[in-house]
């Protein structure tokens, strides 16, 4: 089908209407075969629109790309997540409820506090 600028374009209209036509009419659960159009339609559009999409060059694709991590790459990310030397900083807020659970006596609510606090 043919749009304002006269360029050939999907229509989800005329492709529901064919679907419409293919499907079985007398099926006691009508609102399950008009789910299933629905559904078969926007599928079948969203592969017609990928295809008449054309190249634009104004807005290339943003998503990097899926390369696997060299050796030393992991070697470093292993390395840094497995550091038993790691400091993890507690905030000062933080701080101040693990000192007011311990000087309490809640020790189990500081401990949850603190192992909260670090991940």
């Amino acid at each position: 089908m043919l749009d304002k600028k006269g360029k050939l374009r999907p229509s989800k209209f005329s492709l529901s209407r064919v679907l419409y036509t293919i499907a079985p009419k007398k099926w006691e659960l009508a609102p399950l075969r008009d789910y299933l159009i629905n559904d078969a339609s926007a599928m079948i559009m969203s592969h017609l629109n990928e295809i008449f999409k054309g190249e634009n060059e104004s807005n290339p694709r943003t998503t990097p790309s899926l390369d696997a991590m060299t050796d030393e790459e992991f070697r470093r990310a292993y390395s840094e997540f497995m550091d038993p030397e790691a400091l993890l900083v507690i905030k000062p807020q933080q701080r101040e409820k693990i000192d007011a659970a311990v000087a309490t006596g809640e020790t189990r609510v500081a401990r949850r506090l603190v192992i909260r606090s670090s991940a």
